[in-house]
């Protein structure tokens, strides 16, 4: 193995062995638990003391690493084995010390136990919602509510005054090259790539200048200069194409995403309006804004304005 990569991974295993629920101080939205692999595809890959450990223990481990090593798995696998072999060994002495009566220990697995057990029911959750026809539903949503645009593929010319942007057209009537003409008389930053400014919409550009884009021919360039904010312009048409919607594949994971946020949330804003919570300033007096206990078993409170408030929905922890 590389001498580099691994001097870099044992400096990484040496200080990255906090557990991996640990690393929860922000929630996000949770992916599907990997499937188990089958018995034959999980072997032992390390006896210590009589505990085995297997290589799905192994992988599960690196799973708090950074993401390079993670994606270098087979090749740093002996390290991760050695990392591994040593943190059981710590948990085992620690085990020997009846350091599992501990009240920090007992506090912490309180906290485990909580992220682990609410990660499982969000997954649980999400499960049934996430499915391939509500991913096709809301993308179809998506492609009927952004319709195929007409984007514009130009150079363009950039002068000071009316005056030198007829004279670079007569230039080109004469058969100059407009590329050329760009990278000597443009005054644009794109002049040094002969005025190309790649594929826009036209509302990405002020509105004289696109208007006056769409108007041309491919091919064509305008017979009169343009004139903008910036300056006078000389635009050349390179092509014109429909740009169209990102395809489902590639909006898949988004809207699956976007899928379980909303799944969540109403989850957490169904708990919330028959739950009582009671809210407090940093120095521990009660917030004046912590909202009454719903009497009738979930209604929301009404609003000062006489609408109804929607209800709160806290980030889960």
């Amino acid at each position: 193995m590389n001498k580099l990569l691994m001097a870099g991974v044992a400096a990484v295993l040496v200080f990255a062995t906090q557990p991996l629920l640990a690393d929860d101080a922000t929630t996000t939205t949770p992916a599907a638990a990997p499937a188990a692999p089958a018995a034959d595809a999980d072997p032992v890959v390390a006896i210590v003391n009589g505990t085995p450990l297997h290589r799905s223990d192994v992988v599960a481990s690196a799973r708090g690493l950074p993401e390079q090593y993670q994606q270098q798995i087979d090749l740093i696998f002996p390290a991760l084995v050695e990392r591994l072999v040593g943190l059981e060994l710590l948990a085992q002495a620690g085990r020997d010390a009846n350091l599992a009566n501990d009240p920090e220990v007992q506090k912490m697995m309180k906290v485990y136990e909580g992220q682990a057990i609410r990660q499982v029911y969000m997954t649980n959750l999400i499960h049934d919602g996430v499915t391939d026809e509500e991913v096709k539903k809301r993308y179809d949503a998506y492609v009927a509510a952004n319709p195929p645009k007409t984007e514009i593929h130009a150079r363009h010319i950039l002068l000071k005054t009316k005056e030198e942007a007829v004279a670079v057209i007569a230039e080109l009537d004469k058969g100059a090259n407009f590329a050329e003409l760009a990278k000597t008389k443009s005054t644009d930053p794109a002049a040094s790539n002969g005025g190309d400014l790649g594929y826009f919409l036209p509302e990405e550009m002020v509105k004289p200048f696109a208007d006056a884009a769409l108007a041309l021919e491919k091919g064509k360039y305008t017979e009169t200069p343009v004139q903008t904010e910036f300056g006078w312009h000389v635009i050349f048409l390179e092509d014109k194409r429909e740009r169209k919607p990102p395809t489902l594949d590639e909006m898949k994971q988004e809207l699956q995403s976007q899928i379980a946020e909303e799944i969540v949330g109403k989850k957490v804003e169904a708990l919330r309006a028959t739950a009582k919570v009671e809210l407090f300033n940093p120095d521990g007096t009660p917030r004046p804004d912590t909202p009454p206990a719903p009497a009738d078993g979930g209604a929301a409170a009404p609003a000062t304005d006489g609408t109804t408030a929607p209800a709160t929905t806290a980030p889960a922890q």
